[in-house]
């Protein structure tokens, strides 16, 4: 899949492209767990910004070098 596609799809719904970019491993349960607690505290507190460490990790995933 494309880099490119992969970046906007980490702005747009992280968890789905870090599952794109590594399957079902730990970086996608880790990020599936930013991505809960995100939208938890955005609820709970009506903060808009809850998913900002989701997308920094969904994003620094996405940029790593398949070794």
């Amino acid at each position: 899949m494309s880099m490119v596609l992969l970046i906007i799809l980490a702005l747009i719904l992280p968890p789905l492209a870090v599952f794109m970019k590594g399957g079902c491993s730990l970086h996608f349960f880790l990020n599936m767990t930013l991505y809960a607690l995100g939208v938890i505290f955005a609820v709970a507190f009506d903060f808009p910004y809850g998913g900002l460490a989701t997308i920094g990790h969904a994003i620094w995933v996405v940029l790593q070098v398949d070794e």
